[in-house]
């Protein structure tokens, strides 16, 4: 939600709401599970991908780019778009605990 994005912990609890919603909708047992499981490991490390002002907005624009894919039924670009989005944040985790850890 673009007004909650200069709200960091608001826009990260939109955003785990639509992932949350995704899987929801996706109406696969076992995506859901995988979701359900990983997305308790993920909570520890997404207050790092929410670090920054320009991480929100990019991820709040890869959240539109889903969302336009989804309701154009292209369920191929909504799940390659859905993939570089959690690669990506997974990445800016990764670099930043690095970072922390002076590495």
């Amino acid at each position: 939600n673009a007004r909650l994005v200069d709200l960091p912990d608001d826009a990260m609890h939109a955003g785990q709401e639509f992932h949350a919603l995704i899987a929801r909708i996706a109406d696969n047992a076992w995506a859901q599970r995988v979701h359900d499981q990983t997305g308790v490991q993920m909570a520890r490390y997404r207050v790092f991908t929410n670090e920054s002002d320009e991480r929100r907005h990019a991820a709040l624009a890869e959240h539109r780019d889903i969302l336009a894919a989804l309701q154009a039924g292209d369920a191929e670009r909504a799940r390659d778009l859905a993939e570089r989005h959690v690669l990506t944040a997974r990445d800016i985790a990764v670099a930043a605990v690095l970072a922390r850890l002076g590495r």
